[in-house]
Order: C-alpha cells, then sequence, then structure tokens
C-alpha cells in the first residue's frame, strides 16, 4: 500500500477497528486533523500513487461508508444538514467490521469480490482442510439461484428461518456480537430463493469472515482493493481540469454500486464543478433512484470538506 501505515492504521483506530472487534460499529467520525492530512498528501502529490490514495480514502469514508466528522467545529454548513454527524448505524452506512449487514467490509464486498476473500481466507495457516471445503461451500456457484453468489442470498439462508438464532454463536463456540437486525418480510421474499444454501452454511460464512475482518493485513487488502478496483479507474476515466476531483467523487459512489453504468459516465471537458456533479448524479438517479435520493446530500460532503481544505469557494447546493 502506498499510503503511509500511521495514516491507514490512524483512520482504522477512528473507525472502531480493533483486533478483537465484531461487526456491532456505528456513528464512525474521523477527526479534522487527519482528514486533512490526507488532502494535504494529495495537494503535494496529485499526479502520485500515494497523494491519490489519500484522496481515495477521504471519499470511501465520508461518501462510500458515510462517515461523519468528529470536530466539526469551523467547518462550512453540512450539506446533510446534520452538523457533520455520521450517518452510519446498524442499517445504513458500511464499517471495517461489516459481515452481517449488507457485504463484507468497508465497501460491502460482495458477489465475485466476495468469493476471492473467502479464497483468501483459505489461505489462513489456521484452517484445516475440512473447514476450508466447508467454507467454499458457502460461495459454490451451483448452490445459488441463477447460479449468481450474492451475500444476501447467503445471508438470507439464516436470517429468513424463524429457528435460526439471529446471532448464536459461532462455529467454536464464540458469541456473534454482531448487530441485532433481521431480514423482515420484504427481504426475505426477495432474496431467500436458495434452498441449497442452509442456517449452517452462514455460520460459518460469519465465522471465518470475522476472524478474516480482525487481521489488520485483511483491513488494508480490502481498502487497497477498493482503491484499484473503484477509485483509480473513476480517476483515469474522467477527463482533467476544474471540478475533476468533485466529479469523481460523485462518479466512484455511483460506481460503488453499479459500476458498469459509471464507467459510461464522464462530462465533456471543460465543463464546469456544477455541471459534472449535475450529470453523475443524474446518470446515478436513473439508474436507483430510491439510493440516490436517500444519499444526495451526503455524498455532496467530501465535495464540500475538500473545497474547503483547499480553500476554494464552496459551490451551490446540488438538488434534484
Amino acid at each position: 500500500m502506498v499510503l503511509r501505515r500511521d495514516v491507514v492504521e490512524e483512520f482504522l483506530r477512528q473507525g472502531q477497528w480493533s483486533p478483537t472487534g465484531d461487526d456491532d460499529a456505528k456513528n464512525e467520525t474521523l477527526t479534522q486533523d487527519l482528514l486533512r492530512r490526507l488532502i494535504d498528501e494529495y495537494k503535494a502529490h496529485p499526479g502520485d500513487p500515494s497523494g491519490q490514495s489519500a484522496l481515495g480514502l477521504f471519499v470511501l469514508a465520508l461518501g462510500i461508508a458515510e462517515w461523519g466528522v468528529r470536530d466539526p467545529a469551523g467547518l462550512p454548513a453540512d450539506p446533510h444538514g446534520t452538523n457533520w454527524a455520521s450517518d452510519s448505524s446498524a442499517q445504513s452506512g458500511k464499517h471495517l467490521m461489516s459481515y452481517s449487514v449488507g457485504g463484507l467490509g468497508i465497501f460491502h464486498t460482495d458477489g465475485n469480490e466476495m468469493i476471492e476473500f473467502i479464497r483468501t481466507i483459505c489461505q489462513f495457516p489456521q484452517i484445516t482442510e475440512a473447514q476450508k471445503n466447508d467454507l467454499l461451500a458457502t460461495v459454490a456457484a451451483n448452490r445459488y439461484k441463477d447460479q449468481k453468489v450474492t451475500f444476501d442470498q447467503l445471508r438470507a439462508s439464516g436470517v429468513c428461518r424463524p429457528e435460526t438464532s439471529l446471532r448464536g454463536r459461532d462455529i467454536f463456540g464464540e458469541d456473534f456480537r454482531h448487530h441485532d437486525v433481521g431480514g423482515g418480510a420484504k427481504y426475505c421474499l426477495r432474496f431467500f430463493k436458495s434452498p441449497k444454501l442452509t442456517a449452517h452454511d452462514w455460520v460459518v460464512f460469519k465465522t471465518w469472515a470475522r476472524i478474516a475482518l480482525r487481521k489488520m493485513e485483511i483491513q488494508l487488502l480490502l481498502i487497497q482493493k477498493w482503491l484499484d478496483t473503484y477509485w483509480l479507474k473513476t480517476l483515469r476515466q474522467l477527463a482533467p481540469g476544474d471540478g475533476f476531483e468533485e466529479e469523481a467523487f460523485i462518479n466512484v459512489r455511483f460506481r460503488n454500486s453499479f459500476s458498469g453504468s459509471a464507467s459510461n459516465t464522464t462530462s465533456p471537458p471543460n465543463s464546469s464543478a456544477p455541471e459534472r456533479i449535475a450529470l453523475q448524479m443524474h446518470a446515478y438517479r436513473l439508474k436507483g433512484q430510491e439510493r440516490v435520493l436517500r444519499r444526495v446530500n451526503i455524498i455532496q460532503r467530501p465535495v464540500v470538506l475538500y473545497r474547503a481544505f483547499m480553500g476554494k469557494p464552496q459551490l451551490p447546493k446540488f438538488m434534484f
């Protein structure tokens, strides 16, 4: 990783990660000092991987994970209207230790990336051959509807069975302490469609996901994965010029939900910053209106803070 180790470790600490943690974090916030350090690194090295990764970590926290600012005094008005408070909770935002709701880790790894994550766990020295086989079975495509591995189909195999404990214990007898979030009728109707998956599969998956997410090297791996798969693709795609960073903040949030569509959305050269933001917002809304309407204000937070820390005048707030 090109980011300084002490910066990433401080990011993890402020994001409530620990080697004994669980998926019960909420209201994560970062200090102005850490956020300014990330912007200063980008300002000093805008064309280098170190600066670009620092800016990526900045938007990952504020725009993707929906964390807040711990000490908001002196900041511009929060476009979300909550004085820079975190919007992260049991059912919203993303957490470093996420494994029980939404996906894995800070960007909610799913699909093929989730399979890759499981295969990484299978390389751990403490996992036995039998345990490895049980774990690989949780992401075997022939056990999923339409042969498509998804986090929520696997989760539904556990939380949508009334006889199954929502938390319970892992395969080694340790209590799960994750968020107490069940399925619900609408969720289960949508995702409980893989009869080959069992409640035991969900427990096996959670056991090893928690073990993995408690390892700092796995956290670093996931952050780097997001930077490479989402952020750096956005930076390479967009036209340089005024508003480049602001458009990138919105495009990468769009990409985190709809990668293919975001890859085809780029403002023409010489577009203004407000035009760039509007183009990305409208394209995102075409793909996921409900998501965008909920996030439209919070995903402008990186724009506002970036411009404040760079000494630039604020832009008019985007509104549909």
